[in-house]
C-alpha cells in the first residue's frame, strides 16, 4: 500500500453494479497530486489518480468536497480478460484503502494551497 496526498478534483457517482459474487458498491474519487523538485521546489507537473472504494470503504466518503486536500492510503492491482477471438487484454485498477481529510485553514476555508515548496537559501558548504 501507498500513501499518496493530493487535491479532490472530482467525486463521481455511487455506482451499483452486478459481480460474479452478486451486487456490489463503488464510488471514485479523482485526486490530483502536484510533485516538486525537492532541492529547488521547482514543479515537476501533476499525477491524477481515479481512486476507487467500494462497498463499506465508501462511507470515509462522506464528508469530502471538491478542493479539499486529503490523504489516501491506495494499492493497485490487475486482471486479464479473454474475448473470444482476439488477444487477452489486463485492467489496472486502483482502490482506496482510507482517506484522511486535512483540516480546514485557521480562517475556516475549506481550500488548502499547494504552492510549491520555497528552496533553500545555499550557505555555499557542500553539506
Amino acid at each position: 500500500m501507498e500513501t499518496i496526498t493530493g487535491i479532490i478534483k472530482d467525486i463521481l457517482p455511487m455506482e451499483t453494479l452486478q459481480g460474479r459474487n452478486g451486487v456490489f458498491n463503488k464510488q471514485t474519487v479523482v485526486v490530483e497530486q502536484h510533485r516538486y523538485d525537492p532541492e529547488t521546489g521547482e514543479e515537476w507537473g501533476t499525477r491524477t489518480y481515479a481512486v476507487e472504494f467500494s462497498q463499506q470503504k465508501i462511507d470515509q466518503l462522506k464528508g469530502l468536497a471538491v478542493g479539499r486536500r486529503v490523504d489516501m492510503t491506495i494499492w493497485c492491482d490487475s486482471r486479464s480478460w479473454q474475448p473470444q477471438q482476439g488477444a487477452e487484454r489486463w485492467f489496472s485498477t486502483i482502490h482506496g484503502s482510507s482517506v484522511k481529510l486535512h483540516e480546514a485553514q485557521a480562517d475556516g476555508s475549506n481550500t488548502v494551497a499547494t504552492g510549491a515548496p520555497q528552496p533553500v537559501e545555499s550557505d555555499g558548504l557542500p553539506f
